[in-house]
């Protein structure tokens, strides 16, 4: 990414298109792999009980974040399910 005089907006990072339904590898080998695997398989994952690719302080993290969405995503539907209730005289 660069400004209108051609200079580097970032030094890192970039735009990646990721086609999750292609990716299927048995071992984890790689951190791009890694990645891959949580973006498929994360919301199957136990945060009590994570696999060896898991184990690393950014995917830990990664796992507490998604956790932490889901959460407010659930109360969000469970809020939304209440406001659907009749009211009770």
């Amino acid at each position: 990414m660069r400004d209108d005089q051609g200079r580097a907006l970032i030094d890192h990072g970039g735009i990646w298109l990721l086609e999750l339904s292609k990716f299927n590898v048995a071992q984890v080998v790689t951190k791009q792999q890694r990645w891959l695997k949580f973006f498929t398989d994360g919301e199957r994952l136990d945060a009590a009980a994570l696999p060896p690719w898991m184990q690393t302080d950014e995917m830990r993290q990664a796992m507490t974040t998604l956790i932490a969405f889901s959460d407010k995503e659930r109360a969000y539907h469970l809020y939304q399910a209440r406001q659907r209730l009749p009211c009770k005289k």
